[in-house]
């Protein structure tokens, strides 16, 4: 766990100690700055610090060095609390003696129904490899709907509305009752994912990872 920077806490307890002095005379529950410099051995100090004046401005200091301090401490702790999920967001877990692995995007929907009708990855990867088993294919492509829905199977793609910026987000379990990927769409490039309602495009160049596809459609 990494370790919290020290610094803003001294700032925040030198921030309050400044608003109690400024606050508490030595020898009675009365503000006097002046007092507390006498107290140190501060004989000839600054004429300022005799006027009454000086203790509130102390305190508002004060207070705002103590407001500071808990303020940046606050995101310290937020960034480093930040940092440790995301670096766990990887981590392998193990159930049992079973290891799971964050789910890695590395193949297209098209070579992920082939590989779980057909029983071996299409070469080369990426290429439009025709099923032996239409029926068997369109079958699996049913069952991934409810799969992705379920969220038990991840499906990456790219919004259609920055088709063209190269980057592939998870699609959110809730599109799933909204668009869907027709059979035949599989075999095109850009393999879109389309409203049901009208047809129109959601997401683009679907893509899975192996090894979940892999777990879900085993093959010996």
């Amino acid at each position: 766990m990494e370790r919290i920077a020290p610094g803003w806490k001294a700032l925040g307890v030198g921030g309050a100690a400044v608003t109690v002095l400024a606050q508490t005379k030595p020898e009675e529950a009365i503000s006097n700055i002046a007092a507390w410099a006498k107290l140190i051995g501060w004989e000839h100090m600054p004429s300022f610090l005799m006027t009454p004046r000086i203790d509130l401005i102390a305190t508002v200091l004060g207070l705002g060095v103590l407001v500071l301090s808990l303020v940046m401490w606050r995101r310290q702790v937020v960034h480093v609390h930040h940092k440790e999920l995301t670096s766990q967001s990887h981590v392998t877990i193990s159930v049992g003696t079973v290891v799971h692995r964050a789910p890695q995007r590395d193949k297209t929907l098209h070579d992920g129904l082939f590989y779980a009708s057909e029983g071996v990855w299409p070469v080369p990867a990426g290429g439009l490899a025709l099923p032996s088993n239409y029926e068997l294919y369109a079958d699996i492509l049913d069952e991934l709907h409810q799969l992705a829905r379920d969220g038990d199977i991840t499906v990456w793609a790219r919004p259609q509305r920055w088709q063209n910026s190269g980057i592939h987000e998870h699609i959110p379990c809730d599109q799933w009752s909204i668009g869907a990927v027709d059979l035949l769409d599989t075999f095109m490039e850009d393999c879109p994912m389309k409203r049901r309602e009208n047809g129109h495009r959601i997401f683009v160049r679907l893509m899975i990872s192996s090894a979940e596809f892999e777990r879900q459609w085993p093959h010996d």
